[in-house]
């Protein structure tokens, strides 16, 4: 459902409006309690708006209108100081609260899962962000973003934050299923790095689908234990089953997985629950890709309503991720920081991702007219998108007229084109060389 613009500005002005002491101070006797320049509204609403220049200059462009008499630099550090480490969270979940992803695939809500490293200023050597070098001394610190990303609304609907030393894909991706926010039925869709039996068996007691591409055979895939059909393309079930005892009568069966009960995790076996087995029913879906490459793919969707010809395009819709994460970096400036402190490190996060969202409901608001002329379709800019929505809320520009904006700036879709992937090291974008 796309909402207008001048909705989506209300509602979450609002959203700011309606936030107490008591919800996002760490102190609600005392803090926030004085009339400032910058009220917690104000303060959060900085937070999300902030570009990738210095501390002065964001606070000179985004209280202009008030001539010199704007909240300085060490005023705005002093008041999100102030925030507790649970505030911005909140707004990010309340602002999905909001607008509830509507857009489904015959009646799916369809997620990616995944995760990007993200690098952040020192933090001592000591800390569990701290990774060393392959080939050199020394080393450098990232945090690990986890997250679900709705593919049908260009939107994240959920992110859990860690410290790269400590990261941990599919646990992370455990909790946020069992916390999924969303009403209805959801297809996580995940790469290789999450061919996990906890994390398929946890989607599954969620009442949820779980799509994930699995290891080549023979290459150490969990498929190695069935004998495949000899087929180019299959679409056929299997079942495994999972044990943390090795002797039982489903241990010579195609598809016993033993799980060892100390150094692997499984949530459905244990002390307090019956049985000793876990049976897993999945289907495997072999497609063709271009220049003779095939995937397998394991998945709990059934076959009436997603036969094996749309799962290469389901699949296909995971990259979306993999360009949302782009754009929340360096379009987003996730990259740049204003703080090497750990806790503002994670406030800027996660409002790099509330400004994301609000980007993409901008987006979504407008309607791009087909011609029968053009050679090809066209859509928003995205990175136009974010400076339209960073004006939008700051009040340069006019709700009225951000339609008629991003319509100015169009960029072409052209399908079926492909790159080789770079692989480059990531650097940290210093604090001394701002504007």
């Amino acid at each position: 459902m796309a909402h207008a613009a001048g909705t989506i500005k209300t509602k979450f002005l609002g959203l700011l409006q309606s936030l107490t002491p008591e919800d996002v101070a760490k102190d609600p006797s005392r803090d926030f309690s004085r009339a400032r320049k910058l009220p917690v509204q104000k303060t959060i609403l900085s937070l999300v708006l902030l570009g990738k220049d210095c501390l002065d200059t964001e606070m000179r462009r985004l209280f202009r209108e008030m001539r010199g008499d704007g909240p300085t630099k060490s005023a705005f550090v002093q008041q999100r100081a102030k925030l507790s480490e649970n505030a911005m969270p909140s707004v990010f979940s309340r602002l999905n609260r909001l607008f509830p992803p509507a857009r489904t695939f015959n009646g799916v809500h369809i997620f990616a899962a995944d995760g990007t490293d993200h690098n952040i200023p020192p933090d001592g050597k000591d800390s569990p962000s701290f990774i060393l070098y392959n080939s050199r001394k020394g080393g450098y610190h990232q945090n690990h973003v986890n997250t679900v990303y709705d593919v049908l609304e260009n939107r994240y609907i959920d992110v859990l934050i860690q410290p790269r030393g400590e990261a941990n894909e599919t646990s992370a991706l455990c909790e946020m299923v069992r916390r999924n926010p969303v009403r209805g039925e959801c297809l996580y869709i995940m790469d290789r790095g999450f061919n996990c039996f906890n994390l398929m068996a946890s989607i599954r007691e969620a009442g949820s689908f779980f799509m994930i591409r699995a290891k080549d055979v023979g290459k150490g895939s969990t498929l190695d234990c069935f004998e495949l059909p000899d087929k180019e393309e299959f679409d056929t079930r299997f079942t495994f089953y999972i044990s943390k005892k090795k002797k039982g009568v489903f241990k010579k069966k195609p598809g016993f997985k033993y799980i060892h009960p100390v150094t692997q995790r499984f949530d459905y076996l244990g002390p307090g629950i019956p049985g000793d087995i876990y049976t897993l029913p999945f289907r495997l879906v072999k497609v063709r890709l271009e220049k003779g490459h095939y995937e397998y793919l394991i998945t709990n969707l059934p076959e009436d309503r997603f036969p094996a010809a749309v799962m290469k395009h389901l699949y296909h819709l995971r990259w979306s991720c993999e360009e949302a994460y782009f754009m929340l970096k360096y379009k987003a400036n996730l990259v740049y920081h204003h703080s090497r402190k750990k806790e503002y490190i994670i406030q800027e996060t996660y409002a790099r991702l509330i400004l994301y969202n609000l980007t993409s409901l901008l987006a979504s608001c407008v309607t791009v007219e087909k011609k029968k002329n053009r050679k090809y379709e066209y859509k928003v800019n995205m990175t136009q998108a974010f400076m339209s929505c960073r004006m939008c809320f700051s009040g340069e520009l006019p709700p009225a007229l951000v339609e008629k904006e991003l319509l100015r700036y169009l960029t072409p879709v052209r399908p079926g084109r492909s790159f080789a992937r770079e692989m480059r090291s990531q650097r940290l974008m210093p604090l001394n060389n701002r504007n």
